[in-house]
């Protein structure tokens, strides 16, 4: 905690040289606004104008199905109008230090201009944006630092900054839907003349946890009233009619909604007691189909976020414990021919789920005809023969059983792995070939005589 009170320490005191000095662009030539679309490909999430343009790379990835952009050291700064631009509901889960900076100075009606006013952003979000981790996201743009324009922003952990550098904006804003606080730190620095820290324009506001501050000479927090604020328990509140933290250990303010007032030009929320607990947002599991003979076994795991969320608990769960059955570790163990399905579930309802088939002998020896007949015609037998002699020691096979003589059909299958066996030692097939189809036929024999 005392890390990031140095951090926003030092955020106030950067801010009062920047308030006092004109603001001056660095930038960066050749380098567009940065799109992220969500509902776009599989890899090629990053586009500059329509086209994708970054790759998955160290500094970034997204998993789709869990709707989670983790950001690893990504840094982004354009002389366009918005750094990034995302479109879609997205969870940011941050680790390293990310900027997203906008050093646009122009008309926001100009040529250059292809996208409302209040776009000039360090990020702007059509839709809603949940951020946590370890990590920390510095976003900077002339009228918001990060303007979220049609949903709400939920921030679990991490530290988010955000400044604006023009006049009559805000460093951070939430139009017409809730901003939540439920751990980390928050800050909004209204970095120009008539700015606000926050500016919440009909939006709720909830604080569970964590550390809010604000800064702004057009008030710190801007068009909130009581009736749209929810601050549940005891906290600790600063305020000061100037852009500057007023030290001491602040005062203990009870549960009730804040008022809007230009006179506070700077304010700080801290409630290092209150606990809240995360909720899991997703459920994985590092397979989602798999197939097993009897008596194999499977270790699933599963992946839970945000990592150590509350109620992160996983409960497994068998669709037919005839077929297969799951320990509470997620082990699974196949126990006889059939289709079942494995369910990891959350405390809040989250699943995942593998399915698992242990095939009948009748698909197992199909599943060695096919591969005999694909071997053959891709040439992995050196002659006609071998083929023809492991084929019709299948086709026997296959009738032994039929007509329930077990034993026998043992034999025919016994004949198969020998004669491969064979021809291996003497380089009439490919061995990893022969070797898988000997594996597959020794699953069968292994299960009759059980």
């Amino acid at each position: 905690m005392k890390k990031i009170k140095s951090a926003l320490a030092l955020a106030l005191a950067v801010l009062t040289i920047m308030m006092a000095l004109p603001i001056i662009a660095q930038a960066a030539t050749g380098v567009n606004t940065l799109f992220f679309i969500a509902s776009k490909g599989e890899f090629l999430r990053f586009y500059v104008n329509g086209a994708p343009y970054l790759d998955q790379r160290e500094a970034w990835s997204w998993d789709g199905d869990t709707g989670v952009l983790t950001l690893d050291g990504f840094v982004w700064e354009t002389s366009y109008e918005t750094a990034l631009y995302i479109v879609g509901d997205v969870t940011i889960a941050l680790k390293g230090e990310n900027s997203f900076v906008s050093t646009y100075t122009g008309d926001l009606n100009g040529t250059n201009s292809n996208m409302e006013p209040y776009s000039n952003c360090g990020i702007k979000a059509t839709d809603s944006l949940t951020i946590f981790g370890d990590g920390s996201l510095y976003v900077s743009g002339g009228t918001r630092g990060l303007y979220i324009a049609g949903g709400s922003l939920t921030v679990n952990s991490g530290t988010l900054t955000a400044v604006n550098t023009r006049t009559g904006g805000a460093g951070i804003s939430v139009a017409n839907g809730a901003m939540t606080v439920n751990g980390g730190a928050v800050m909004g620095i209204g970095g120009a003349r008539n700015s606000a820290g926050i500016n919440l324009r009909g939006s709720a506001m909830a604080y569970n946890g964590g550390i809010v501050a604000a800064v702004g000479d057009y008030g710190a927090l801007y068009d909130v009233d009581a009736q749209r604020m929810a601050f549940p328990g005891e906290y600790l509140w600063w305020a000061s009619e100037t852009a500057s933290d007023p030290g001491g250990e602040g005062i203990a303010a009870p549960p009730v909604g804040y008022e809007y007032s230009a006179a506070h030009k700077y304010v700080r929320m801290e409630a290092e007691d209150i606990v809240v607990e995360v909720v899991p947002i997703s459920i994985t599991l590092d397979v989602t189909q798999a197939k097993l003979s009897p008596g194999d076994a499977l270790q699933l795991n599963a992946t839970v976020l945000p990592a150590g969320a509350g109620g992160g608990a996983v409960m497994w769960s068998s669709s037919d414990a005839s077929v297969a059955t799951v320990s509470p570790t997620g082990l699974v163990t196949a126990l006889s021919p059939g289709v079942a399905t494995i369910t990891a579930r959350t405390a809040n309802g989250l699943t995942a789920a593998c399915l698992v088939t242990v095939p009948t002998l009748e698909m197992l020896s199909e599943e060695v005809r096919d591969a005999l007949e694909n071997g053959f015609g891709e040439n992995l037998f050196s002659n006609n023969g071998s083929y023809q002699s492991v084929t019709s020691s299948l086709k026997n096979a296959e009738k032994q059983l039929e007509m329930g003589k077990i034993d026998n059909a043992i034999k025919q299958y016994q004949n198969i792995v020998d004669s491969l066996r064979k021809d291996i030692s003497q380089g009439k097939i490919d061995a990893a070939f022969a070797n898988g189809i000997i594996a597959m036929v020794e699953k069968i024999i292994a299960l009759l005589r059980a």
